[in-house]
């Protein structure tokens, strides 16, 4: 028991809670109010194909080895990755990603999406700011 609260499984941990709370909070939302079904990429914008899973799934695994070196970016990393991986399990059991949220002209979105721009300004941010190396250097 004492091994599944160590701090070594703790993004694991964190990672699936985010997952189920997002498709929780989509599963209420989608029966409580009118939602938009979306079959693009990010924010609607092109068509999800085979090659944006694969480029999806690409970006997945390069996050996951820059956070296995630099682990001050686990925290964004569990945002991109539980947005990202919500959003594709949305594609596989509704046929498209359920936005819900819609703010001015802006597309409709949903709070994975939330979380995935969240995690990459948090990620991007303490890249520059707390790092004298050059971003090539952090990859």
């Amino acid at each position: 028991m004492n091994k599944i609260f160590s701090k070594k499984y703790w993004p694991s941990l964190l990672l699936i809670i985010l997952i189920l709370f997002l498709q929780i909070i989509t599963h209420v939302v989608q029966k409580k109010f009118i939602t938009t079904l979306n079959d693009g990429w990010f924010f609607g914008i092109a068509k999800c194909n085979f090659w944006s899973v694969i480029f999806s799934l690409f970006l997945l695994a390069v996050l996951f080895v820059i956070q296995k070196k630099h682990s001050r970016f686990t925290g964004a990393i569990i945002l991109i990755a539980g947005g990202a991986i919500s959003n594709m399990l949305e594609r596989i059991i509704y046929g498209g990603i359920v936005d819900y949220v819609s703010v001015g002209a802006f597309p409709v979105f949903n709070l994975a999406d939330i979380f995935i721009t969240g995690g990459c300004i948090v990620l991007i941010s303490n890249a520059f700011l707390s790092s004298k190396k050059s971003p090539r250097e952090i990859v």
